[in-house]
């Protein structure tokens, strides 16, 4: 087990496989994921989905009874029931800035704050004080 130090914080290192982990659908809408996202692995029109109504303050309301189905044709029916599930995943704000990803790319190290990971990148290594994965 590897540890890097920030700020005289010891950070765990955890490895994933990349292609793998890009296979999964988006736990919100069943898409295909693109990367990390406010915490978790999601598909761009969630992603986008969940800042812009975070940003702009949005409050929803429902039409039905609050438990719409939310899938990759039906997900913007129903935005109240949307951003829901979207918490209901665990997408979170704060998850913007809770990991560092270590990407190597053909032997050049580079660090990004980001959780969207470019799709060349074959290894990441996620460094983190709070590792929480669902």
């Amino acid at each position: 087990s590897l540890f890097f130090f920030s700020r005289g914080v010891p950070l765990k290192v955890m490895e994933f496989p990349y292609e793998a982990e890009l296979e999964e659908l988006c736990p919100v809408c069943g898409d295909k994921v693109s990367g990390y996202h406010y915490g978790l692995l999601t598909c761009e029109s969630c992603k986008g989905f969940f800042k812009r109504t975070v940003q702009n303050n949005k409050r929803y309301t429902c039409a039905e009874n609050q438990d719409c189905k939310i899938d990759k044709t039906q997900r913007k029916r129903c935005p109240f029931c949307r951003f829901q599930k979207c918490l209901n995943v665990g997408m979170r704000l704060e998850g913007r800035r809770s990991f560092i990803f270590v990407c190597f790319i053909h032997s050049f190290i580079f660090f990004t704050f980001f959780f969207t990971v470019n799709k060349k990148t074959s290894v990441c290594f996620v460094l983190s004080d709070q590792i929480s994965f669902r």
